[in-house]
């Protein structure tokens, strides 16, 4: 399996879990270990992973106390942490070049939205995102490696219940806990007959700042308000709503 393969599992939490495909392997240790390896390199922060469990017979998987950290130059300790993201898949479909993934839950993630140097540490992680597509594909659009990567779409995923830990040097060292609305995303790679774990991994993560983002702009943290306005159809052009 390709390292971009490997590196796109850690984000497809915020998730990060649309990795599904690594029941392939049928090896909870070897799952955990290219997570940790080459999660990185997508994201551009650390990922720290408790464990992996993969039920392979009835299409179940289960990654245990995920963490994603922060770019540098902020000073919380990590963007968001979960307990527990499970996955239900279609089986049969990881011998193909296209994993179907039926669903993606994700349940009480702490979100850490931190703003500083007029952009917040979710903004920081999807540029970083944007970035490794773009290398990936080089200028042209087109993938570099000679190599087929595999592809993937997911029917259904859902973050229910998460909060958000907001820190700003505007709020003069206080730390404030605001709840974030549930989000639903479905289709993610099914108009074009799959996506590359990179190009979902960017769309969980822009939906998920985003959602961040607007649940922090009533603090006004300088140009919060406006990173909602920006873009945000990039993200959402395979979700029907969004947010419930």
């Amino acid at each position: 399996m390709g390292k971009a393969l490997w590196a796109a599992l850690s984000v497809l939490v915020v998730v990060m879990g649309g990795g599904a495909w690594w029941l392939y392997t049928s090896l909870d240790r070897v799952v955990a270990t290219g997570i940790r390896t080459y999660g990185p390199d997508i994201t551009g922060v650390s990922v720290k992973l408790a464990g992996v469990k993969i039920q392979p017979a009835d299409g179940a998987a289960a990654l245990r106390g995920l963490e994603i950290g922060n770019p540098k130059g902020f000073k919380t300790e990590r963007a968001l942490s979960v307990e527990q993201v499970s996955m239900k898949l279609d089986v049969a479909s990881l011998t193909k070049d296209v994993v179907l993934v039926h669903e993606i839950s994700i349940e009480q993630p702490s979100v850490t939205y931190e703003y500083a140097a007029g952009r917040s540490n979710l903004d920081a992680i999807q540029r970083h995102v944007e970035a490794y597509i773009a290398e990936q594909t080089g200028s042209a659009g087109q993938p570099k490696s000679t190599s087929p990567e595999k592809k993937i779409i997911i029917e259904k995923l859902t973050i229910k219940g998460a909060r958000a830990h907001v820190s700003a040097e505007t709020l003069q060292g206080k730390t404030l806990t605001v709840p974030l609305s549930d989000m639903r995303m479905v289709d993610i790679g099914k108009k074009t007959n799959g996506v590359t774990p990179a190009e979902a991994a960017k769309q969980v993560v822009g939906a998920l700042t985003q959602n961040a983002t607007r649940a922090v702009a009533p603090f006004h943290l300088g140009g919060a308000v406006d990173g909602v306005k920006k873009g945000f159809s990039a993200t959402t052009n395979a979700i029907t709503g969004l947010f419930k």
